[in-house]
């Protein structure tokens, strides 16, 4: 069964007088956290047992008073768990057969302590440009290179500028975006610490818990796009957020759930129109016009007969 499978199993690891649970998938991400006041006893330094991370979940989330206590005793092949309602017995496996990855995470470059919550703004962003199921491998990850988050899925290209990450080289497949954000979203921290190793990518948190997430380097490098950045820009323009996302919350009444096309024209001076096609079996689109914050060159897209994009 589902319980004889070590990948779904937590360690649980008595180690430097710390009590941790560690975990790994054996595919592409892991995880470990201590338990923090812990009491331990009848313990010896590096003892460790295994136990069915869904059962352990489940029995945790049963707990109805936070200040409950939880009770783990290793007895042979099994665990005991109790609490003041009674107790149960969870089937252990062999902890050496356990997928370690300590030695991974030792070898790996610090890299400092990044603000939590840029790596998720940056990941979120380019998710939506990373190719989903294409058969280039390369296209299906966003890689950091000079300070700059690439991503790509033949159609749009999306650069994220950040100075925070200049020297990092971290690879991240599209599956593994929402495991880190996840992690990143936990309340309590304003900065990460951030390891890397040329297999892997780690996070971890500057606290009590030292809880630690880390995804596999994916194995396929991003395409070398020619892309200049250093060129000034031809003509650009700046929009009120707030005013786009009220457009966006418009548009949800209307759109067409089968065209996800956001169409940007340039009609008017000073503004542009935004508009999504309708679900009312008809031509016609939802429209919102936007005024301009800033814009510069805009009529070079006019003498270019360029009518706006998608």
């Amino acid at each position: 069964g589902e319980d004889g499978d070590i990948r779904t199993h937590i360690l649980v690891q008595y180690k430097n007088d710390k009590v941790r649970l560690l975990a790994n998938n054996g595919v592409r991400v892991v995880a470990s956290s201590v338990l923090v006041d812990a009491d331990v006893s009848d313990a010896a330094e590096g003892d460790t047992f295994t136990i069915p991370s869904w059962r352990l979940r489940k029995f945790v989330a049963s707990v109805k008073k936070p200040e409950s206590e939880i009770t783990l005793n290793h007895e042979g092949g099994s665990t005991k768990v109790s609490d003041t309602r009674g107790s149960g017995k969870m089937g252990s496996l062999d902890p050496k057969d356990f997928l370690y990855w300590d030695d991974i995470f030792t070898a790996s470059e610090p890299q400092g302590l990044k603000p939590v919550g840029r790596l998720p703004a940056i990941l979120g962003y380019n998710r939506s440009f990373i190719s989903d199921g294409d058969k280039q491998l390369a296209l299906q990850a966003t890689e950091c290179r000079d300070g700059v988050f690439y991503a790509t899925d033949s159609v749009g290209v999306s650069m994220v500028k950040s100075p925070a990450f200049a020297t990092s080289k971290m690879r991240i497949h599209g599956k593994d975006i929402a495991a880190l954000m996840t992690f990143l979203a936990i309340p309590g921290i304003t900065e990460v610490e951030l390891f890397e190793h040329d297999n892997c990518l780690f996070l971890r948190r500057p606290d009590d818990s030292e809880g630690l997430i880390g995804v596999s380097k994916w194995v396929a490098e991003f395409p070398a796009l020619k892309i200049n950045s250093s060129e000034p820009d031809k003509c650009w323009f700046t929009l009120d957020t707030d005013q786009v996302k009220d457009a966006l919350d418009f548009f949800v009444a209307f759109a067409d759930k089968s065209d996800t096309n956001l169409w940007f024209r340039f009609d008017s001076p000073g503004s542009v129109t935004l508009s999504m096609a309708t679900g009312a079996n008809s031509s016609e689109s939802a429209e919102q016009k936007i005024p301009f914050l800033e814009s510069d060159s805009i009529s070079a897209l006019e003498d270019a007969g360029f009518k706006g994009f998608a």
